[in-house]
């Protein structure tokens, strides 16, 4: 009893082992989600300076964040995981993951375990890269990344194909759904999908054909999918530029294309504003972040699309383009020098119709002089002019412009950019505690703070050593000298109030611009800033040139692999003049390398003609971990071998060399019944492991066919009048195949010709025996053949054509109905000569017999402890019932299933007090009693017949013997 419970635990064991594989096969790794602030606020204080920069430095960073989990490494779903994904990502409010939300026809699917095939809208859902995978190939891990593959609408999806998104101005395709509700609660509204004719958008036009158009309530989300896409695999090896992604997608980074085209650029920044973020797209973003790590951070922060996409986005957006009436554009002219001043920002006003915020595309006239990126930041290139326009996105007949002259002073032997600088400390200023400021002066500038609209005038408060401004306060900095520079040194227990500048740039704590006078005023709605001190520094007057630059490259990334996105995040560029002065500055260019290919490559700086290089390495993919897969369960008995085996590296690169012997399954590698088992292969190659877990089972029993009868009549004939039609597409009950031509008349009769004719001709194939055949003629006074054949036709005229038709069955002269009794395999029915018209033809056949595979499947699938005290008597039951030339397979085949099932079956039966004895040519269950062990003896062999009748004999022999003896006496 112990030993049995032992077997019934272990086996109990197995199954739930088998049953968890098999969930987590399709159920991707959990991660604990955190929530925007949690996931965010670290991350948003270590980068201040990204976010107020923009650009590639913003693009790097969330990069380097979105790419990253707990762990280390970038965590996402498996493709076929995606399925589970979407329970929790894409399901409709209130439904648990029972009801799938479609974002391409509408629909409310109820949540399916795989892809299932489609005709019409609303037949299933399946997963859509709304970034199509023939952009980018199958890359991990964008093939399978949840932010943008999202479940939509089959047959929409397959309408869609990989067209680029954007605005149908002509539709070929039109799928309009309406609004959707569960439990009672409005989710969705009405809308439509469109495929057609592209009209421009926002004054830019794209070469493509044709382009798909999501409805309204979407766009934005797929353009926030998109913004996630570019920033996360732009510039590396997912290049989504193949095909129609080269419509949207770029495949380098500038400021004013973030790796997307100008169409791109207009489709994204127009549908980010149009559709802003919904409650969807945050209770998707959570979800994304419990099953893959990371989180789209144009939904959680839209705003942060403006500082790389330049959306100028509002929060309020507006379905349909409102009135522009006028764009201005402040200051209307800038003077840039190459030798002091290199940048200014440009400010852009919309006039428009409504309250939303308009956006605008920046342009440069002459981009060899001056460069403008999305924030309206201007940065000199070289001597000459520029204009720089301000265009609106909703309509480009309406713009404003600035003109940029640049000139370069180190030519002309103009001042030197610095000419020193002095820090004026408030604490040295004599002030007494909690008094008001009005001024400070220093040596070479004059501080002036006022209350303006403020509701507190600035005091000094000796116990931070600091004069605090209130909202609305302002500290006006003046000078008789050209001020270049102002630093803040913020007191203890500082607030948090902005602080703006009226003129230059303004990157707190430091200013950087060319004015005489520069007015700060300090934001918020209460609240204070302490200023502790203030360094001015000042535009020089004495005659210099720039003469050389250096490169601080401490903190830069030199070593990268190939594929990686090159960065020179962190580099310091320090130019250097004549008169020994010099100043940290922003280079004009730096040169890109092919990250493509590995080796060492140069990377030139360039900063006002000067040069100055440095290296990187850009090592080769080394593969460090190989993975095993097999797409197959195996059932005991099957053999696994290296065809049935994928290995693959990190690299994706297929391995084919690695070791790996030939393995047949066995009775133990799996559990009774149909339980799935695990079985482990451990694959080695190039000092690489892994495990190859496969599953195996027990092939189950299956019941062996009954009787069954079909029916054909003209509606199983696709063709109508005198066409004659094929009966191969007709499928019946029985699975039979059905082969040969005929007509359907005007009447519903079949119409079939002559034997000879090679059509008009009905026969049917089968895989057991045809028992009966029975004819009901409509009309025509020909002939009804009915042939008969066991071997197999190599066509269907096999069975009609003369000499090789088979055996005639039986004929049928008149109308009415005849049954012909058959034993054949195959029957032919045709007419003697010309036409004869069939109401109906009825097939039956016989049951299939049990098969010796089958009955061992039944045994072996059964084998567990004391099966033979349930079992033998079903199992004895279908061993009578094989034929037999099956039970003789069945107790002679050396097959691995089979021949443990006949060891199973005769112990079986010895336990029952049987035996499977050979008699007369044929196998049976005898008793295994001593007299019936002599009479199956007996009957089995001769000689012991010749034995017994000898010792009869001599038994008689020796009574007579006795007998005459005492006679004599």
């Amino acid at each position: 009893m112990k030993k049995s419970l032992i077997t019934l635990l272990a086996s109990f064991s197995l199954l739930i082992a088998g049953f968890s594989v098999a969930l987590s096969k399709n159920t991707p790794s959990k991660v604990e989600a955190v929530g925007k602030s949690s996931y965010w606020n670290t991350w948003i204080s270590n980068n201040s300076s990204a976010l107020s920069t923009g650009g590639t430095t913003l693009v790097t960073a969330l990069k380097n964040k979105i790419t990253q989990v707990s762990d280390g490494s970038a965590n996402t779903v498996s493709y076929d995981g995606l399925w589970n994904a979407y329970k929790t990502s894409d399901s409709v409010p209130g439904a648990n993951g029972t009801k799938i939300w479609d974002m391409y026809g509408g629909f409310q699917f109820t949540f399916q375990e795989g892809g299932k095939s489609y005709s019409n809208e609303g037949d299933c859902y399946n997963r859509e890269h709304s970034v199509p995978k023939s952009w980018f190939g199958e890359s991990k891990p964008a093939y399978s990344d949840l932010v943008h593959l999202v479940p939509t609408d089959g047959k929409v999806n397959g309408m869609r194909s990989n067209y680029a998104f954007g605005e149908v101005a002509s539709a070929s395709y039109t799928y309009s759904f309406p609004a959707r509700s569960y439990n009672s609660v409005q989710y969705q509204n009405s809308g439509s999908s469109k495929l057609g004719s592209p009209k421009s958008i926002n004054g830019v036009s794209t070469s493509e054909s044709v382009v798909f158009e999501p409805d309204d309530q979407y766009k934005g989300d797929f353009a926030r999918i998109y913004m996630y896409f570019a920033v996360r695999y732009g510039g590396g090896s997912c290049k989504a530029t193949s095909g129609s992604g080269g419509a949207i997608f770029s495949t380098s980074f500038t400021n004013d294309n973030p790796y997307v085209t100008n169409y791109g650029l207009a489709l994204l920044q127009k549908w980010h504003v149009q559709d802003p973020v919904s409650e969807k797209e945050t209770t998707r973003n959570d979800a994304i972040e419990s099953i893959q790590g990371n989180r789209n951070p144009f939904v959680d922060y839209p705003e942060w699309a403006d500082k790389i996409f330049g959306t100028n986005y509002g929060g309020g957006g507006s379905s349909s383009n409102p009135t522009v009436n006028s764009v201005s554009v402040s200051p209307s002219s800038l003077n840039l020098d190459l030798n002091g001043v290199t940048s200014g920002t440009l400010n852009a006003t919309v006039s428009v119709s409504n309250n939303a915020s308009q956006a605008v595309a920046w342009t440069s006239s002459n981009t060899n002089v001056a460069t403008v990126n999305n924030s309206g930041v201007v940065s000199a290139v070289a001597v000459g002019n520029a204009v720089i326009r301000a265009t609106s996105t909703f309509d480009n007949t309406k713009y404003g412009e600035c003109t940029v002259t640049v000139t370069d002073s180190s030519q002309g032997g103009d001042p030197d950019p610095i000419g020193g600088s002095e820090t004026i400390t408030m604490s040295e200023q004599g002030f007494t505690e909690a008094g008001v400021v009005t001024s400070v002066s220093g040596n070479n500038c004059t501080l002036t703070f006022s209350k303006g609209s403020g509701t507190n005038d600035p005091k000094y408060y000796g116990t931070g050593s600091s004069v605090r401004i209130y909202p609305n306060n302002t500290l006006t900095i003046s000078s008789s000298q050209t001020i270049i520079g102002i630093t803040f040194t913020f007191g203890t227990s500082d607030g948090t109030n902005a602080i703006t500048a009226s003129t230059g740039t303004f990157d707190s704590p430091t200013w950087t611009g060319s004015a005489n006078s520069i007015t700060f005023t300090s934001g918020g709605s209460s609240g204070h800033r302490r200023i502790a001190a203030v360094t001015i520094t000042y535009q020089g007057s004495s005659q210099a040139t720039l003469s050389s630059i250096t490169l601080n490259t401490d903190n830069v990334t030199k070593t990268f692999n190939v594929g990686d996105t090159f960065t020179y995040a962190g580099l310091v560029v320090t130019a250097h003049y004549s008169d020994d002065s010099s100043a940290v500055v922003t280079p004009t260019s730096i040169s890109t390398p092919n990250m493509s290919i590995a080796g060492q490559k140069t990377i030139t700086v360039t900063y006002q003609g000067k040069t100055a290089t440095y290296t990187i390495t850009v090592n080769a993919p080394v593969a460090t971990s190989i993975t095993a897969t097999v797409n197959k369960t195996f059932y005991v008995g099957e053999t696994i071998t290296k065809s049935d085996i994928t290995v693959k590296d990190n690299l994706n690169n297929t391995i084919d060399d690695y070791a790996f012997a030939n393995y047949q399954f066995t009775y133990e590698d799996a559990a009774s019944g149909g339980a799935l088992t695990n079985k482990e292969f451990a694959i080695s190659y190039n000092n690489m492991d892994t495990t190859l877990v496969t599953q195996v089972q027990r092939k189950a029993y299956s019941q062996a066919s009954s009787s069954v009868t079909d029916t054909l009549t003209a509606s199983d004939l696709a063709a109508t009048g005198t066409t004659y039609a094929n009966f191969s597409g007709v499928t019946k009950s029985s699975g039979a195949v059905y082969a040969g031509q005929s007509a359907k008349d005007s009447n519903g009769n079949i119409q079939i010709r002559s034997k000879n004719s090679n059509s008009g001709i009905i026969t049917t194939t089968s895989g057991g025996t045809i028992s009966s055949v029975t004819i009901t003629v409509g009309s025509g006074s020909n002939t009804v053949n009915v042939y008969g054949k066991n071997s197999a036709y190599s066509s269907a005229s096999d069975l009609f054509n003369s000499g090789t038709q088979g055996t005639l069955v039986g004929t049928r002269t008149t109308t009415g109905t005849i049954t012909f009794n058959t034993n054949y395999t195959y029957v032919g029915i045709c007419s003697a000569s010309g036409a004869l018209y069939l109401s109906s033809v009825t097939i039956s056949y016989a049951g299939s017999s049990e098969t010796a595979e089958n009955v061992a499947n039944y045994i072996m699938y059964q084998d567990t402890n004391n099966q033979c005290l349930t079992r033998f008597g079903v199992a004895s039951g279908y061993f009578e019932n094989m034929s037999k030339s099956e039970r003789s397979t069945f107790m002679t085949s050396s097959d691995y299933v089979i021949s443990l099932a006949r060891s199973r079956f005769t112990a079986w039966a010895a336990h029952q007090e049987k035996t499977i004895s050979y008699i007369d040519g044929d196998y049976v269950i005898r008793s295994s009693s001593l007299s019936n062990q002599i009479l199956n003896q007996i009957n089995s062999d001769n000689s012991i017949v010749l034995i017994i009748t000898i010792s009869a004999l001599m038994g008689t022999s020796v009574m007579l013997y006795f007998v005459f003896k005492r006679k004599r006496a």
